[in-house]
């Protein structure tokens, strides 16, 4: 999917990116009140230039499902096994919360994995100069 936005700021080989909600996102309202997203990409751009960005939507969707359901497995994995190993909330909540942060752990090497890999990151298609006042 290709989207089109406005360069914010520009720094160091990172651009910050802003999109304005897609049209047929308006009847949805599952983003409640948010109007535009902001990312990060690396590229060449000045501020107030638009870009054409490449979303990958299967790797966006995959990454999406790994950062929010690995940890709530986890989460669950611990709250069971912490009722099994010691029979008490307090022991289910030390597991869980132990397991929970062994989880981000694993989310975060993953996503530097990736980045390094450079799968399903946004990619600049081209860049249009903004209009000068």
């Amino acid at each position: 999917m290709v989207r089109t936005g406005k360069v914010v700021s520009s720094d160091k080989g990172m651009l910050k990116v802003c999109f304005e909600r897609p049209e047929m996102c308006a009847k949805c309202g599952q983003c409640g009140e948010i109007k535009e997203t902001l990312i990060s990409i690396p590229g060449t751009a000045s501020p107030g230039d638009w870009v054409d960005v490449d979303l990958p939507e299967g790797q966006l969707l995959k990454f999406s499902a790994f950062v929010y359901v690995i940890p709530l497995l986890f989460l669950l994995a611990g709250l069971y096994l912490g009722k099994l190993l010691f029979g008490t909330e307090q022991g289910q909540f030390l597991c869980a919360l132990v397991l929970t942060a062994l989880s981000l752990g694993a989310v975060i090497l993953y996503d530097r994995a990736q980045k390094k890999k450079g799968n399903g990151l946004p990619k600049i298609v081209s860049v249009r100069p903004g209009k000068t006042a």
